[in-house]
């Protein structure tokens, strides 16, 4: 089988790029000519010092043909600044406007995954993606590009001056300055592959660490609530200890090929100085040919240096490209196919049909020969013990993991043939861990609302979410910003505002996940009252701990170890003395 050579593998790893730079391409194919240009115009520099120094030395002859020299050289200078702004106008340019969008595409690749992609993700992770991977990819790609040609042309055009600047002089002398490329070849194709190895175990490193970070930052409340500040400091230095090991790892390497290359340019140099002193002494090269030699060859030099520069921004942009390309070759695991159903919308009557449930790597079923139904305009409730498959049930609903086929019907069509966008945009789901935005009170409200609306409406849905007046109360009322994650309002206000939310979308389906949970009995009482009035048409699915907030459902499912255990409504279920008339009777409900 056939292996493929480090380097070259690595620069497969930009394949994925070129959607992204092709529009691009004029300005690309400018911002080329234009460091070509500044390329013609450093070589051709020499050649006029060269005259003018010649021309100063020859006796009889006069300052006027060294003053033309120095005024071609100026005009030279003003050619390299001006062709050096437009190139850095138009690549760098078009480098943050590809990572940009690259970076716009990986947000909406990653909320397209599904639910067991990010089960087993850590947020840091993704975030390093975002970010340091984006970073090194952009180097590569911008002045990776801007250096690969410049050594190209720069480096060709450079040794052609030189050999023939006094033939035959110059030819031989260049012969020899060049066996140290030779020999710098080698270096590169033993360094390339290790390099970018030590990267990507860098790069892996900075995930676990930015995830450590992410993390802690999250957890702070609990964090200082149980004084684990100095603990969190201890872990979280052991994960910088691997990061610092794996990134010396690439100095180490870094700092042992750029010191090589600076020594083989040395070298280079040294044999012009004892080659070329030797041709100026016996006049087999003019003064002014010797010392525009010896500014080729510090022109020579830059394009030996920037190689090292080059595979190492190569390397490291390779091992992130690769992490970010193994991202998007990540399929979702629930999406839209060939067998989807062309409908717009759905009524919402929901039927579940001998659904048994198991979790990826868990040996026991979530849920087992679980069937009702539950048809527009009712209201049914769930309630059971922890880990008794409520939530399980919401999550399938909402195709949030797949359901066994046939086994979840909405409008008597297969949940799995509905169109994705049609399902949730159908089911206004309200979950125990109320989640908001940084952003206004009111921008939380009708958060994902695609049509026209009023603040009069977002005002009647909070008044029915029970959180109007206490919006009032906030310094800036409905215009009042969020921290982050809601850290501003308490946990029955970010539940309210969440239900609000819900509201405002005037879901088909309306789920409240536990969502009663932090407010009192009888604001819960009032939310559902209200509720009930505006979701007449629509089917509600209540699931609560407490049996008194489904007392007016129409049905009430009790949830046992994945199996519905008993099922009827509140005076039914309290009649028959089972587990939820104990749940009743712990709570102290008649």
């Amino acid at each position: 089988m056939r292996r493929d050579r480090p380097e070259s593998a690595g620069l497969r790893s930009f394949a994925s790029l070129g959607s992204y730079v092709k529009p691009h391409w004029p300005k690309i194919l400018g911002g080329t000519i234009f460091l070509i240009i500044i390329d013609l115009a450093q070589i051709v520099m020499p050649r006029f010092i060269s005259q003018a120094i010649d021309n100063i030395l020859t006796p009889g002859k006069g300052l006027s043909f060294a003053l033309i020299m120095v005024g071609i050289i100026v005009g030279l200078g003003v050619i390299i600044a001006v062709g050096r702004h437009f190139w850095r106008r138009w690549l760098v340019g078009i480098g943050i406007r590809t990572t940009a969008n690259l970076r716009r595409d990986l947000l909406s690749h990653l909320q397209k995954l599904s639910f067991s992609f990010h089960d087993k993700q850590q947020v840091g992770d993704l975030m390093a993606h975002a970010t340091n991977d984006l970073q090194q990819v952009f180097r590569a790609m911008t002045f990776g590009f801007i250096i690969a040609v410049d050594i190209l042309f720069m480096g060709i055009l450079t040794i052609l001056a030189m050999l023939f600047l006094d033939w035959p002089a110059t030819g031989w002398l260049t012969l020899y300055t060049l066996i140290p490329l030779a020999v710098l070849g080698a270096i590169i194709a033993r360094f390339g592959g290790l390099l970018r190895k030590r990267w990507k175990a860098e790069r892996e490193a900075y995930s676990s660490m930015t995830a450590r970070v992410t993390e802690n930052l999250s957890g702070i409340r609990v964090v200082k609530a149980y004084v684990q500040e100095e603990g969190e400091t201890e872990n979280f230095r052991e994960v910088s200890k691997d990061y610092v090991r794996k990134y010396l790892k690439v100095i180490r390497l870094w700092g042992l090929f750029f010191p090589l290359i600076m020594f083989l340019a040395n070298i280079a140099l040294f044999l012009v100085l004892l080659i070329g002193g030797r041709f100026v002494i016996v006049a087999d090269m003019t003064v002014g040919n010797f010392v525009a030699y010896q500014i080729y060859i510090g022109m020579l030099i830059w394009p030996i240096i920037a190689i090292g520069w080059l595979m190492n921004m190569i390397q490291s942009g390779a091992a992130s490209m690769g992490r970010l390309n193994k991202l998007f070759e990540t399929e979702p695991e629930i999406a839209d196919d060939a067998d989807t159903l062309d409908i717009s919308e759905i009524e919402g009557r929901i039927e579940f049909k001998n659904l048994d449930f198991t979790y990826e790597g868990m040996k026991h079923p979530a849920l087992k020969d679980v069937s009702f139904e539950l048809e527009p305009g009712k209201i049914m409730g769930i309630i059971g013990t922890l880990g008794s498959g409520k939530s399980t049930l919401i999550n399938l609903l909402q195709r949030l993991y797949e359901a066994p086929e046939g086994s979840i019907t909405v409008d008597g069509h297969d949940i799995r043939r509905i169109p994705l966008p049609v399902l949730r945009g159908a089911v206004g789901m309200v979950p125990q861990d109320s989640f908001l935005f940084s952003q206004t009170i009111a921008q939380n409200i009708s958060f994902g609302l695609e049509r026209e609306y009023s603040m009069e409406e977002v005002q009647q849905a909070a008044k029915i979410a029970g959180i109007h007046k206490e919006i009032l109360a906030f310094p800036e009322g409905y215009e009042t910003m969020m921290g982050e994650r809601g850290v501003t309002v308490s946990g029955g206000q970010k539940q309210r505002l969440t239900i609000a939310r819900a509201i405002m979308a005037a879901p088909r389906v309306l789920i409240l996940d536990d969502a009663l949970s932090a407010v009192d009995a009888d604001t819960e009482i009032e939310i559902l009252s209200g509720l009930k009035k505006i979701m007449r048409k629509h089917a509600v699915i209540i699931i609560s701990a407490r049996p008194r907030s489904l007392a007016f459902a129409d049905e009430i499912l009790v949830m046992d170890e994945g199996r519905i255990a008993e099922r009827g409504t509140h005076d039914k279920l309290l009649a028959r003395d089972g587990l939820y008339a104990l749940f009743a009777k712990l709570q102290g409900v008649k």
